[in-house]
Order: structure tokens, then sequence, then C-alpha cells
């Protein structure tokens, strides 16, 4: 359960939040997506309250990619671009901004190699959370929600994720908890939610979340 919680984050800022209960992790994401309504007070982005608008809306505002990131049924490419073909240059975009050409080029087909199913082909974790990030900013949202994404990363795929979120800065808005203590530094705001209480981290507590995750 999250009660108590009053954060505002500024356009293009980059807001690190530990989450120490994983089942406030699931309710807070999900009031943010605007799946779950709030019983009080209200979720904006840009000043627009989810909860007038309709879920289409909602998904092109706000991206969500959580650590049980799952491939769709279609090649790369479509899992990227939702199988719209209008969004293929923006889908390119951002493979490349997950440097997913280097980490697929084991695959025979490139982006255009079947994924998701029995016959599809075998991807590690790593590249499969970049495919859902690549996926989740293709559309261009306002809001990105990252839930504990780089949890099953390899180093190179870390690596790439920390890029990643120092390019966002100042452009889109990002919240994210995890477990990479180099993202402590890139945050704008480091926050601790504890006991459905959420609060902005002290220094030491940000001391012993680098310590606790080193």
């Amino acid at each position: 359960m999250v009660r108590e919680v009053n954060l505002r984050v500024a356009p293009g800022e980059f807001a690190y939040i530990h989450l120490e209960d994983g089942g406030a992790a699931a309710s807070f994401f999900s009031l943010l997506c605007g799946v779950l309504p709030p019983s009080k007070g209200r979720v904006l982005v840009d000043g627009l309250d989810l909860a007038g608008l309709d879920k289409a809306s909602t998904r092109r505002q706000v991206a969500y990619v959580g650590q049980g990131c799952r491939l769709l049924r279609g090649t790369v490419l479509e899992n990227i671009t939702r199988f719209d073909p209008k969004a293929v240059d923006q889908a390119l975009a951002s493979a490349e901004l997950l440097g997913l050409r280097e980490a697929l080029g084991d695959l025979p087909e490139g982006y255009n190699t079947r994924v998701g199913d029995r016959n599809g082909a075998s991807i590690s974790p790593g590249p499969v959370q970049r495919i859902c990030l690549a996926r989740a900013l293709c559309h261009r949202p306002r809001v990105l929600l990252l839930d504990q994404v780089d949890v099953s990363m390899d180093a190179a795929s870390r690596s790439v994720l920390y890029d990643l979120l120092l390019y966002l800065r100042g452009h889109m808005t990002v919240l994210m908890c995890g477990r990479n203590p180099r993202l402590l530094d890139v945050a704008d705001s480091i926050h601790v939610l504890r006991r459905g209480g959420l609060h902005q981290a002290n220094t030491e507590e940000i001391s012993w979340l680098k310590k606790r995750f080193a």
C-alpha cells in the first residue's frame, strides 16, 4: 500500500526512487501509469490529471518498463514499433540509442529476427531489456518509468542504460528505482519510499544506498 506520497518532478528531471517494499513498488508505479486510481489526490502529467485521460492518451504520455519485460510474438523491429509501420524510423533511432545493433549482432536476421515464441531466437535478459526500453522510447513519451530494469542486465547493458539516462536528462522526465549505485550520481533527486510514505533522501541515506548496491 502507498500513502502520504507528495512528489513533484520537473520536466526533464531524473528522479531515483528507492523502494524498500516490492508490493509498494508495484502500487507506486501502477498509480503513476494511471492503471490504479488513487483513493485520494491526483497524478498529473504537465498539469493533466491521468484520471481524465483515456488509456491510449496515457500510454502516449507515460511509458513503463519493468524488470520482467517480455517480448511480443514478431520480429525485433515489430516489438519496438508495437507493429506500427509508421514508427520504423523512430524505432531504429531508439534502437541505436541502446546499442541494439551490436547487442543483437549474433541474430541471423538482425532487427528482422523473429522472437517471442518457441520458434523465435533466444535472447539473453540484458538485450531483452534493451528492446523493451527501445519500445518504450519509440513513441516519445513525456514520462519514462523504470521499475528495476537493471536487475537482470549484464554489465554492458547497465553501461548502456547509464549513458541513456545521461542522454535523456533535460529532454524526458524519468522516474526509476534500481540497483545500480552509479545511477545515484546521475539523478537530479533521490527519494525513499518506506512504510508507504515517500521522502527525499538525506546525505546519510544516499551514502547507505551507495554502499548497499555497490
